[in-house]
């Protein structure tokens, strides 16, 4: 993932290379350059459609950062990211009866939930990683979360950090609810891309947050899929632009699909 910056009067515009938004069926997806379903903590009573959070493991940045975990009495007590643990644990889950392709929420070794969550890849993402047809890995996602047979190999996905300063009771986390005037608009090299404002109640908060993130990925998560993970090479407060990767950047029904998504229509 590639994370470009430049100075645009006061504001900084962050230039987030995306992953690969899903398209609508036929569409091809943009080339990168670089028991019951667990729920991402939210302060809002209507389930956000996307929300960011910070990637681990495989789709994190060069390291994953210290998880920090609320203990009952308040206090936090922090511990690393252990991937190949994690995966144990989802993976036995699965063979209780947990759904795969659905959200798993990891556990400690007392049983305790963490703020870490396994999320599924989008659809159009798993096909290009794994050179499947989009129509193949939609076909796996749907049938494993509907507990029917299904291709396990073309089901994938990571594990994200939801940080309990930001995220959990009494706490709006981030989501669609600080962006607006979510608009078309031309990158540096003239490929279409994306550009949305935050609202000014929420910029020392995304400052803040990104700040404490950076060389670490922040994952855009829509209706509990994986979008992209793109690197934080700086604070991000004010004004982003979202870019496609490759040659040709997005297409227009992708554009018009993460459009749509950080809209929050």
């Amino acid at each position: 993932m590639v994370t470009h910056h430049t100075m645009l009067g006061a504001k900084l515009i962050a230039l987030i290379v995306l992953a690969g938004a899903c398209a609508p069926e036929g569409a091809p997806p943009t080339q990168n350059n670089t028991v019951e379903a667990a729920k991402t903590p939210s302060a809002s009573k209507t389930k956000p459609r996307v929300q960011f959070l910070i990637g681990l493991g495989d789709i994190g940045g060069r390291r994953s950062p210290s998880i920090n975990a609320k203990n009952e009495d308040g206090s936090v007590r922090s511990m690393a990211f252990d991937q190949k643990k994690a995966e144990a644990q989802r993976a036995k889950a699965i063979e209780a009866g947990h759904r795969d392709g659905t959200s798993h929420q990891l556990r400690d070794d007392e049983g305790q939930p963490l703020p870490v969550f396994w999320k599924p890849w989008a659809p159009c993402v798993a096909a290009r990683k794994l050179d499947v047809s989009v129509e193949d890995a939609t076909a796996a996602l749907t049938s494993a979360r509907a507990g029917q047979p299904y291709d396990a190999k073309l089901v994938t996905g990571g594990w994200l950090y939801a940080p309990p300063e930001w995220y959990g009771d009494g706490l709006q986390g981030f989501t669609e609810e600080m962006i607006y005037e979510v608009k078309p608009a031309t990158s540096y090299n003239g490929h279409r891309a994306v550009n949305y404002q935050i609202k000014r109640s929420r910029q020392g908060d995304l400052e803040a947050f990104t700040s404490q993130f950076i060389d670490h990925t922040k994952c855009l998560i829509l209706d509990d899929e994986i979008l992209t993970n793109p690197t934080i090479r700086s604070a991000l407060s004010d004004v982003v632009q979202i870019t496609g990767g490759g040659e040709t950047g997005f297409t227009a029904e992708e554009q018009e699909l993460l459009i749509e998504a950080l809209g929050g229509k």
